[in-house]
């Protein structure tokens, strides 16, 4: 089970044999999917406005990580979160990330038709900014193979799907996904 780039890694390890079911929430877009929505462009330009600072941090403002990832909190709530919890990431893998889609292969590369993969869930929230919901659907599109692929869809949340009030019901859902698949 992962969440974000996590929800990537879930897939990329499922597309090679490893695993017994995945669960991937709100997952960023693996390579060869192309699709890119204004929210999830709104969310990622600052990082890419600069491509000198490639090998760099990434930082967000408060503003910033408001609008990607709390956006179901009020603005106070969300400073409140992003001073508690928010730390400077990695400049490169978010531009592998950005590009993964203009790849056919790479280090994001899924196996969209492979028979033997285990079941794979995904989860997107309908508020994401950052993953909206639209990179999921492309993402299902591109599994073409008879493995089992289940897009669930959960109302209301946003990229802070397990930090938000009611998570446990997105939790429940993954787990009893799982559950159905694991002796199979």
């Amino acid at each position: 089970m992962g969440h974000s780039f996590g929800g990537m890694f879930v897939q990329i390890l499922l597309s090679r044999g490893l695993g017994v079911a995945g669960v991937a929430i709100d997952p960023a877009n693996p390579n060869d999917v192309l699709v890119l929505p204004w929210s999830q462009l709104k969310a990622v330009a600052p990082h890419l406005a600069n491509p000198f600072n490639r090998k760099g941090i990434a930082t967000l403002t408060h503003e910033q990580f408001h609008y990607a990832f709390a956006n179901e909190l009020s603005r106070k709530d969300s400073d409140k979160v992003y001073d508690e919890l928010a730390v400077p990431g990695d400049a490169e893998v978010l531009w592998q990330g950005a590009l993964a889609g203009l790849h056919k292969t790479g280090d994001a590369s899924v196996i969209w038709d492979k028979a033997d993969r285990a079941p794979l869930l995904l989860i997107g929230g309908g508020n994401d900014n950052l993953v909206p919901p639209a990179v999921q659907k492309a993402t299902l599109k591109k599994y073409t193979g008879p493995a089992i692929v289940e897009y669930k869809e959960f109302e209301g949340r946003t990229h802070n799907t397990v930090g938000q009030t009611g998570w446990e019901k997105v939790a429940d859902y993954a787990l009893e996904f799982a559950n159905k698949y694991r002796s199979k």
